[in-house]
């Protein structure tokens, strides 16, 4: 009997044990935070927390923790997770302090399933457009910092395709007239935004702008010059767009005054490992990563939104597929979309009758065939560009 009664606890431990392979795996990221404006150990809090939120972004998952220090230093036995957490396990692997730069490393244990919206399994596709100047005053803040909005886009792009969140277009250099205001966008800049997103099969459309990188103003005196070290500003916004409504989905500000390690009027090649390891660009990137986890955040439990592309009989065709996510047996709310323009003269989308339910019945990599699930219930009149949305 209590051989029995052994066998079957081993059991129940191998099954938990499979379970928790199965939903949960190890991540590791770095993170940094720079220590010469505040205490030690909340630079090492901000290190571990950036390298945690680089761990949410790619895991996909929302990790929360808890951490204290014993006499400012890091210690592996000191992490407690939350019940409300992803995050099962935490390791500081590696601490390193070079120059006023603190980096860590981090092993986190996370459950890549816990508390993960439905409509997160579907990613939301999304295009970058080339990181623009506020105005030429903007622009005259880069002296020295050539081509910074090009990398800057290019942070954006690499950290983008980190999330498990997205599916991310190459980069658009295309020229725009888009506001950044924050209730919708006017008739002229729905079409640019519509012309934008089917070009690259997208539905939201990411826009940055540069505000300042601007050296720091420190006085003429010489002496003040002599005994302070020249700062910089990171200044940029983000704005992100719905591109079939028109919405903003999100819209906010990145600043930052860090030490500058050059000289005044220098000539910086943004490339080279004198500037990726300075100060400013280890900010910057910091920054990059922030904007880009808010990104993510902000669409994870949107309602993933594709248009149909063809119509066969009963059947149609949309516009994402299995690298999106999309599986057979899915089920997707069909509806009829028209404009009606209002007395004012601005246009609107309206979504026509009630909606019907479709089922994927194929996925192919960037497309997928639906049928009605009642296949006497179908949309009628069903057009090119209707709307498809996960149930």
């Amino acid at each position: 009997m209590k051989f029995n009664k052994f066998l079957q606890s081993l059991s129940l431990l191998l099954c938990l044990s499979a379970s928790e392979q199965s939903f949960a795996k190890w991540f590791e990221a770095s993170g940094t935070a720079d220590a010469s404006a505040q205490d030690i150990k909340i630079a090492r809090q901000e290190a571990i927390s950036d390298a945690l939120r680089s761990i949410a972004l790619e895991s996909g998952a929302n990790v929360n923790f808890s951490q204290s220090l014993i006499d400012g230093r890091i210690s592996t036995e000191t992490f407690s997770v939350t019940s409300s957490s992803a995050i099962k396990k935490v390791t500081v692997l590696e601490e390193q302090k070079v120059g006023e730069i603190i980096t860590v490393k981090v092993r986190a244990y996370v459950d890549e399933n816990f508390n993960k919206c439905n409509y997160a399994k579907v990613k939301k596709s999304i295009l970058p457009i080339m990181f623009r100047y506020l105005d030429n005053e903007a622009f005259q803040s880069s002296a020295g910092l050539e081509s910074i909005n090009k990398e800057i886009t290019l942070n954006f792009l690499n950290k983008l395709s980190d999330s498990n969140a997205l599916r991310v277009a190459k980069a658009s250099n295309a020229n725009y007239d888009i506001s950044s205001a924050l209730s919708s966008v006017s008739e002229e800049e729905q079409r640019s935004l519509n012309t934008l997103a089917k070009g690259s099969n997208s539905q939201y459309i990411l826009l940055g702008t540069i505000n300042s990188v601007s050296l720091s103003e420190i006085g003429s005196n010489k002496l003040t010059r002599y005994l302070y070290k020249p700062t910089r500003n990171i200044d940029f916004s983000i704005s992100l767009y719905d591109s079939q409504t028109g919405a903003i989905i999100f819209n906010k500000d990145y600043k930052a005054v860090t030490d500058w390690d050059f000289e005044r009027g220098e000539n910086i090649d943004i490339r080279s490992t004198r500037f990726t390891n300075s100060n400013y660009a280890q900010r910057l990137k910091q920054l990059v990563g922030y904007a880009v986890e808010d990104v993510s955040t902000a669409l994870q439990c949107i309602a993933p939104t594709s248009r149909i592309i063809k119509v066969e009989g009963d059947d149609v065709i949309i516009n994402i597929g299995k690298n999106s996510g999309v599986a057979i047996g899915q089920e997707y709310n069909v509806s009829h979309i028209s404009s009606i323009r209002d007395r004012e003269g601005n246009l609107h989308s309206n979504i026509e009758g009630m909606s019907k339910v479709y089922v994927v019945s194929e996925v192919y990599p960037n497309a997928a065939k639906l049928r009605p699930k009642n296949i006497n219930d179908g949309v009628i009149n069903i057009q090119l560009d209707d709307i498809v949305v996960l149930k």
